[in-house]
């Protein structure tokens, strides 16, 4: 999990699960969770991805939707991942 930020590669409701599970048990880390679609958990009912929606900001995650990493790099020590909007997210750790 990252201090400054946290880019999420898994895929639907395993990345939804691993983002909350990590932020749980780190609660003071920020974590940031970059999807590419225009809802989380997609292939399920719009009830259940409003639910995980909710439930990431609940727990104090970024959420961004519609975005997908297309580079990732190390500067300074820190690894910066680069959206496709030309969006940057300085990460301390990467999954």
């Amino acid at each position: 999990l990252a201090g400054v930020g946290h880019a999420q590669r898994q895929r639907g409701a395993a990345g939804v699960e691993l983002v909350t599970d990590l932020k749980s048990l780190y609660p003071s880390k920020m974590a940031t969770l970059v999807h590419s679609r225009a809802a989380l958990m997609h292939r399920f009912g719009k009830g259940l991805q409003e639910e995980a929606l909710t439930g990431c900001k609940k727990l104090g995650i970024d959420v961004i939707l519609n975005e997908r990493t297309v580079e990732e790099s190390e500067q300074n020590g820190v690894t910066v991942v680069k959206l496709r909007s030309g969006r940057t997210l300085e990460c301390d750790l990467v999954v």
